[in-house]
């Protein structure tokens, strides 16, 4: 056993669990990426022995593999099966529940994809979230030999370089538009594991030559630091290429150094059970996440590391070691049985939650779905569509414009008997004319930015073109006036032309009166709709923890302070009192209604107001509207 590659495993588990503990949040994923390259290496040398010695059966190989992987992976999927109804809400649940379908099919990394980005704060709930890793690294396993089987060995190296060359182009260009695809699919990451494959076949690690030695320290130094520098970049990217690089060197050189060294022999002593403390260390995170409301002090998180790695080596020595050391271990056997185990475990606690009753007037499991309004159809994405669906009658006269906080708004509006408006609503996107904010990359990107200007260029005519609006509802969350860095402002100039800016209160402030100035010329009254209060932590979460007595830390009454909600919408609601004053437009703030002096309601006549961290859920906003005649005094305020 190589004590470099088992420091390079023990370092990259370390600082992977260092970072999902939160104590270096900046780098600490590029543990992973070393992951990737010894694998890559190691499974590559594998199969170019075995083919060249014509000693290769796909069988066998896929048999070693899954007698190395999956015992303590499936161990692990069962104790997360068997916790998740005492620690999720009914949404986390659902979304497990497709984390462990994803694991059993090795396509964890697309069911992640098709559920959240990783970035996003939802994945920090997710307790299977880490086995995206595992499941890219088993789809390499499974097309690598396909690959070095088929193709002839004199083209190994030429055809592995083009695989690598296309895999960086398609993560470069992905990561512009598309960040979440390039972060977990294999065609983007297996450049990274292709680093360690063409270590093995070109025999450098054989061969060693001088220029690998020359540049050995720097790399080494390279692993050691640079997943601990606070930097700021997009990843996969550049960064990601260098530390894949100096892991390669590392490995090449094969140094003597690990092995006479006593903290490179511990951190080595660490890699030997890396898989079973990567595998379990998550999982113990994510539930106390779920459990836990608010930030966590350091103390809490310092025990949930020592958990994590206490249950890791449990699963190394009970489990992972003994079946890999089995000389008589049928992987098919084990698989059945522990995949037997896992159903049971997760199935039945499942069933009996799922009949549970909750002491509430409607089903607690609704009140955290998405909100769109009137209906998914009005939460669009192209063109602006006046779907019938998204009307409240045959011939509305006002007009609810906005992003998903005038969504989540349709159900207060829909209360009043009056109720007569259509809703045209499109995510993210700021009701107002030729402006938006955009991100140069990820999902709010200037392709995307433009979109949402044409979307409302089309909403406006729709309006202005409309004789029976007389009425139109701005709403929003207000932020794309007031977000820094990376957004920036994009402003649709008269002769069609999109410029740049920073974000400023100045340039916020003009294209809102433009737009409510715009509409005035037509005949049309405005009126603004504030967000309502909001936490930066998942009140509905709380509140559900709460209605089925689920395992939770410090849920307290599950309430926003105004502490809270000034942290969230203090520059929001200042532009909006500004606002007020130059346009001379009214604004409806909930706070009047929900606030006091110190804390802001989350439920109301015992509906929770709340379907995740600042949109009202479907029976909250009906409640909402009915309760403080939303409608009418939306209606009497516009100017």
């Amino acid at each position: 056993m190589r004590q470099d590659i088992q420091f390079l495993r023990g370092l990259a588990v370390s600082i992977v669990i260092l970072n999902h503990a939160g104590f270096w949040p900046y780098s600490g994923y590029l543990g992973v990426d070393i992951f990737f390259v010894i694998s890559g290496y190691l499974i590559t040398g594998m199969l170019q022995k075995q083919i060249s010695e014509n000693n290769f059966s796909f069988v066998s190989f896929y048999a070693r593999r899954a007698k190395r992987l999956l015992p303590a992976a499936f161990t692990t999927f069962a104790f997360c099966a068997i916790a998740a109804p005492f620690f999720l809400g009914s949404q986390e649940l659902q979304s497990f529940k497709e984390q462990v379908i994803g694991a059993l099919t090795f396509s964890a990394n697309m069911v992640l994809l098709s559920q959240a980005g990783y970035f996003d704060g939802a994945s920090e709930l997710k307790p299977l979230l880490h086995i995206w890793s595992l499941a890219v690294e088993e789809q390499y396993y499974f097309f690598l030999p396909l690959f070095l089987f088929l193709l002839p060995r004199r083209y190994w190296v030429v055809g592995t370089m083009l695989v690598m060359l296309s895999s960086v182009t398609l993560c470069a260009y992905l990561m512009r538009g598309h960040p979440d695809s390039a972060f977990y699919l294999l065609p983007t990451r297996a450049w990274e594991m292709g680093i360690g494959s063409m270590v093995a076949l070109t025999r450098l690690d054989i061969t060693r030559p001088k220029w690998t030695k020359v540049v050995f320290w720097p790399s080494f130094a390279t692993v050691l630091i640079l997943p601990f520098m606070k930097l700021e970049f997009s990843h996969p990217g550049a960064i990601t290429g260098v530390i894949c690089l100096a892991t390669a060197i590392i490995i090449i050189n094969q140094r003597d150094f690990f092995q006479k060294n006593p903290a490179t022999r511990t951190m080595a002593w660490i890699g030997n059970s890396s898989y079973s403390l990567y595998l379990m260390h998550w999982p113990v995170i994510a539930f106390a996440n779920n459990a836990y409301m608010g930030d966590q002090p350091a103390s809490v998180r310092i025990m949930l590391i020592a958990i994590g790695v206490a249950l890791g080596l449990a699963l190394y020595y009970g489990v992972e070691r003994p079946v890999h050391k089995a000389k008589s271990f049928k992987p098919v056997t084990a698989y059945s049985a522990i995949l037997g185990l896992l159903v049971a475990a997760f199935l039945v606690p499942l069933k009996l939650s799922a009949t549970s009753q909750a002491n509430t007037a409607f089903p607690i499991e609704n009140f955290r779905d998405p909100n769109a309004g009137l209906d998914m159809a009005c939460s669009q994405n192209g063109k602006y569509t006046p779907y019938l669906q998204c009307q409240s009658s045959s011939s509305p006269t006002v007009a609810l414009w906005g992003d998903s906080f005038a969504m989540h708004l349709a159900q207060a509006l829909n209360a009043s008997k009056d109720a007569n408006f259509v809703q045209a609503t499109r995510s993210a996107c700021l009701p107002v004319l030729r402006y938006s904010q955009f991100a140069e990359s990820g999902r709010n990107n200037k392709e995307w930015a433009i979109g949402c200007i044409e979307f409302n260029d089309d909403v406006f005519a729709s309006i202005v073109n409309s004789d029976n609006i007389d009425v139109v509802i701005l709403a929003s969350t207000f932020k794309g006036f007031t977000q820094g860095d990376p957004y920036l402002a994009m402003v649709k100039t008269s002769d069609n032309m999109q410029n740049s800016s920073p974000i400023s209160e100045k340039q916020s402030l003009t294209a809102l009166t433009f737009t409510i100035d715009q509409l005035r010329s037509f005949g049309k009254k405005v009126v603004i709709m504030a967000p309502p209060p909001s936490s930066r932590q998942d009140m509905s979460a709380c509140l559900e923890r709460r209605m089925k007595n689920l395992i939770t830390f410090n849920g307290g009454d599950c309430s926003i302070s105004i502490a809270e909600d000034k942290t969230s919408y203090g520059k929001e609601t200042q532009l909006l009192k500004r606002l007020s004053e130059i346009a001379d437009v009214g604004v409806v703030d909930l706070r009047e209604n929900l606030c006091t002096d110190t804390k802001c309601l989350t439920i109301l006549n015992g509906i929770p107001l709340y379907r995740d961290w600042g949109h009202l859920s479907i029976p909250g906003s009906a409640e909402i509207g009915k309760q403080f005649n939303l409608y009418a005094n939306l209606i009497r305020i516009a100017r």
